[in-house]
């Protein structure tokens, strides 16, 4: 089973990844953390949960995303988002994240992720490839 909860700490600001931060010209908000990115970091927490479950020739892949963005981030802060194993249903691991910057919560949400043979993952890309 996965670790009952994990909590991935990670500073956002002028060196974050493109993308992490944006500017929204239409409402004038200054660079902000952005959706995509705290969803990136909310499912961070939960594949850091599942490494102990997980062997070398498998992978774990997540497969559905419930999430409320509740309130923005600034352009530096430190955020804390952690990943608290709730159960697993047969198929999926779920997972409650709550994300959280010094002011107090910015997101919370459940996560689902799977366990697959990492070959037949590559193989399923594979097929798909144009």
């Amino acid at each position: 089973m996965p670790a009952k909860r994990t909590t991935v700490s990670k500073v956002m600001g002028m060196q974050a990844p493109v993308g992490h931060c944006r500017h929204d010209a239409v409402s004038g908000l200054a660079d902000v953390l952005s959706t995509s990115a705290l969803v990136g970091l909310m499912e961070q927490a939960c594949v850091d949960a599942m490494r102990e479950t997980v062997r070398d020739d498998q992978c774990s892949i997540g497969n559905v995303m419930h999430f409320t963005h509740l309130a923005p981030a600034t352009s530096d802060a430190e955020i804390f988002v952690t990943a608290t194993f709730r159960m697993f249903d047969g198929e999926r691991y779920w997972f409650d994240v709550v994300a959280v910057d010094a002011a107090g919560p910015i997101a919370s949400g459940s996560h689902a992720r799977s366990i697959f043979e990492r070959a037949v993952v590559e193989l399923q890309c594979g097929k798909r490839r144009i």
